[in-house]
């Protein structure tokens, strides 16, 4: 497991990270909200903040973290690693 920089050539699969715990926790967001939302993320989003991604040993993304001005603005884990401990991880 280990902690690292995000490139853009990431931001795919972290966009996939995003969309699995944002249908896991966000139930009142519909898919046609989550479709507009995925292209604004990529274009916008992702590169106002310092990406930082939680892997596991296949470097697989399985969580990411935006932090803009020591402030947290974004904090995401795919849904199937929800109770692994990856965001207390990603915020130290």
């Amino acid at each position: 497991m280990c902690i690292r920089e995000v490139s853009q050539n990431c931001y795919q699969e972290l966009i996939r990270v995003w969309e699995s715990s944002v249908r896991a926790k966000y139930d009142f967001l519909t898919d046609d909200i989550i479709t507009e939302l995925k292209p604004l993320i990529l274009k916008h989003i992702f590169d106002a903040t310092e990406l930082l991604c939680y892997t596991d040993i296949k470097n697989r993304i399985l969580g990411f973290i935006g932090v803009s001005e020591s402030n947290i603005e974004m904090l995401f884990i795919d849904a199937e690693y929800f109770d692994k401990e990856i965001e207390r991880e990603l915020i130290q």
